[in-house]
């Protein structure tokens, strides 16, 4: 019998749980090379979920565009409300995707894609929401967007 496992990263700041819109920090993107390595030795291909903070820091770029460029990785888009464009002001209150309006989610799986692609040349395929937070109002979006695979739903969490 095969066994398959599917690995996946939320790619994404360090500060979690402090909701800034910019300026977080994104130190532990300098660690996904020496993890890569790891995967690589074992022959696993994991697709890093990436936002918006690290995009916006020169030296996470440079990390996930050397990782894009490899076959054994796969990078996709992740999306926390509270810091991918447009900003709703809603902040912590309205953190998870599904409580935003279609027209809010369509723009950003527009904004992390269109990102991802300006600044690791790739097209991401696979999405998840922050806080696994997907529904009707979010799946639109990535439909429109041309995602094949959403990662938001996870066994045994509400």
């Amino acid at each position: 019998m095969r066994v398959r496992v599917s690995i996946s990263i939320d790619t994404e700041e360090d500060d979690w749980g402090r909701y800034l819109f910019d300026g977080a920090s994104t130190r532990n993107i300098g660690h996904l090379r020496e993890l890569q390595d790891v995967f690589d030795e074992f022959g696993a291909r994991p697709t890093y979920l990436v936002n918006r903070p690290p995009l916006l820091d020169a030296d996470a770029v440079a990390v996930l565009g050397e990782l894009a460029t490899r076959d054994t990785v796969e990078i996709g888009a992740h999306c926390h409300p509270w810091n991918t464009p447009p900003d709703t002001g809603e902040g912590i209150e309205n953190s998870m995707m599904f409580r935003l309006d279609p027209e809010s989610n369509r723009l950003m799986v527009r904004e992390i894609t269109e990102r991802i692609r300006a600044e690791l040349g790739v097209r991401p395929t696979s999405f998840r929401a922050g806080r696994w937070g997907w529904g009707r109002s979010v799946a639109a979006g990535l439909v429109t967007e041309g995602y094949a695979v959403d990662a938001s739903v996870s066994p045994l969490i509400d």
